[in-house]
């Protein structure tokens, strides 16, 4: 799966759709979610990608190809409103807010 969730607003621009065909599902906040895009972005990537659940900030960095502070910045947010926990610096997914979130399932044409 590719982690480019996180820096879409930076390289498209904060009001670009972006449109995605996607293979396998996919789970997301609700649109109407208090989060901000960057929240988003860091928290996305780290449900539905099993190589960024239980990474320290320098880890998250290198996997999203994003600079430290963002994601240091977004992660905080997202310890704040109870998505993410940090033990020991390690950030992990709240897995119990999962529930609360959409389940989008592939596209059915895999040609596109």
């Amino acid at each position: 799966m590719d982690c480019s969730f996180f820096s879409a607003k930076k390289q498209r621009g904060e009001n670009t759709m972006i449109k995605k065909v996607i293979y396998d599902s996919l789970i997301i906040p609700h649109m109407e979610s208090e989060l901000d895009l960057d929240e988003i972005g860091l928290l996305v990537s780290m449900i539905n990608d099993v190589e960024a659940d239980y990474k320290d900030i320098h880890r998250l960095s290198e996997i999203l190809n994003a600079p430290k502070k963002e994601i240091e910045t977004a992660a905080e947010k997202l310890i704040k409103k109870g998505y993410l926990k940090i033990i020991d610096g390690v950030y992990a997914v709240n897995k119990l807010k999962i529930k609360d979130m959409l389940l989008i399932e592939p596209t059915n044409n895999r040609e596109g």
